[in-house]
């Protein structure tokens, strides 16, 4: 008798090893963290509606206050 269970691969689609990783430009990161700053908003409500981690967003939040979050390009200059 086999006592041996083979383990099955979940379907493409829904195994998180088969995709890249998602990466958020500067204005992006900029964007999701003003929606933090909103009175009355929770930061797990931001990043659920954002599908991003709560722990990035207080990450974020510090790299910012610490200045060491990229700042987003400005649309080119006038000349």
């Amino acid at each position: 008798m086999d006592t041996k269970q083979t383990e099955e691969a979940a379907p493409v689609g829904l195994n998180w090893r088969n995709k890249p990783r998602r990466s958020f430009s500067a204005a992006e990161r900029l964007a999701i963290l003003r929606e933090c700053e909103a009175p009355g908003v929770s930061v797990a409500e931001v990043a659920q509606r954002n599908r991003v981690n709560a722990n990035l967003l207080f990450k974020w939040k510090r790299l910012r206050e610490r200045g060491l979050l990229p700042v987003p390009e400005t649309s080119a200059a006038l000349v």
